[in-house]
């Protein structure tokens, strides 16, 4: 008989945002390995219907967070609970009452929830009150990175509890990402030529993703035109910010070389349009990166924050660079050090394209991440 999973997560597609992407594709790769999948979530308008997809009506609900007291009773059939983290209204759930006496309870911790202003002051209360707990009670703790679990919250659990942590890093899919020649669409759409050097962000632009650093990379791009003046910076990505940001690019006189696209329902030909990838998050709300190991995949340089978890997939000098947080000269000579030299760009390519082989493969990923559950 095969193991029942019920995978609990905030959000999942076709919401856009990296945490329901994770989750999508371990279901798939579970089932793939023969195990029984569902998936919880708060309910959410859309009018597709998704594999294995349970929606819960939310007794209370604010942006992705939501109180879901009958999640115990509807995974009471599953023989793993795997719950994704942070989920705000399900996770204390878990932390104070644990799962049912024959269940294994696994958490994938995604990242720290930092906050700005009073929203720092909250998210520092919750976890001192149940993240301890919820760790206490998981059989397994999943984490992207151990670098990024020895400089997070989780970092006293993992001196006290070190048996229960696994590293089981994201996928990405090979055979869907990867090298190839620029889209002529795509260099007719925005008017690109072939020596257009063009850098491109993906990210969330609404005020929970705060951490992004967009408003930063769009200073640092001033003295990146000013040193390649026909250089252009795809921002791909929607959310409340996205107006303010377009107003921020026309205060610094960039609205013609920076391009705001919006959701793209297919990021493969804008990879493959990118000279550089750019990931310019400022705090440790940002623990791995998803879009990065997409972009290594389609064989894009990166230049990304050095920050714990991210400096573990960016290896410096190999693949890119990383630069200092905030630091927004670092960020843009660092953008204008591979935007300038073209034999660079190809050895950070090839490299790129070969760990993200290598190393994140989903078949690779996939078969660590059902081993350990198999093992449960």
């Amino acid at each position: 008989m095969s193991k029942k999973v019920a995978i609990v997560v905030s959000t999942y597609p076709p919401y856009s945002g990296g945490m329901g992407n994770v989750a999508e594709t371990q279901a798939r790769l579970l089932r793939e390995k023969g195990f029984d999948v569902s998936v919880y979530t708060p309910k959410y308008k859309t009018t597709l219907k998704v594999d294995g997809l349970n929606q819960l009506p939310a007794i209370l609900k604010y942006g992705n967070a939501a109180w879901l007291p009958q999640i115990k009773n509807k995974v009471k059939q599953a023989h793993i609970v795997f719950l994704h983290y942070p989920f705000f209204g399900v996770a204390e759930i878990f932390s104070l009452c644990g799962v049912r006496k024959k269940q294994k309870l696994v958490v994938y911790y995604h990242m720290d929830n930092v906050g700005q202003g009073l929203w720092r002051i909250i998210f520092y209360i919750y976890h001192k009150l149940f993240l301890g707990l919820l760790i206490k009670k998981a059989d397994a703790v999943m984490v992207s990175t151990k670098d990024y679990a020895k400089e997070s919250l989780l970092k006293t659990y993992l001196q006290k509890w070190p048996n229960k942590f696994y590293e089981v890093p994201l996928s990405v899919d090979v055979n869907k990402y990867f090298p190839g020649v620029k889209l002529a669409e795509l260099t007719a759409k925005y008017s690109l030529d072939i020596n257009t050097p063009v850098a491109i962000f993906v990210g969330g632009l609404d005020s929970a993703h705060y951490f992004k650093g967009v408003e930063n990379l769009i200073i640092a791009w001033q003295k990146v035109c000013f040193k390649i003046e026909n250089a252009k910076l795809f921002i791909i990505g929607e959310g409340d910010r996205r107006h303010f940001y377009e107003q921020s690019a026309k205060k610094f006189n960039l609205s013609d070389k920076i391009v705001f696209c919006g959701f793209v329902p297919s990021l493969i030909e804008y990879y493959r349009l990118a000279d550089v990838f750019v990931l310019s998050s400022v705090d440790r709300s940002e623990a791995f990166g998803l879009v990065i190991l997409e972009a290594m995949a389609s064989g894009c340089p990166i230049v990304a924050s050095n920050l714990a978890g991210v400096r573990a997939v960016v290896k410096e000098g190999e693949t890119g660079y990383l630069v200092d947080p905030k630091n927004l000269n670092d960020l843009s000579e660092k953008l204008i050090k591979i935007l300038e030299n073209k034999d660079v760009r190809f050895r950070f390519s090839q490299k790129s394209r070969d760990i993200a082989v290598t190393n994140y493969s989903e078949e690779k990923v996939g078969n660590a991440l059902a081993q350990i559950l198999s093992n449960l």
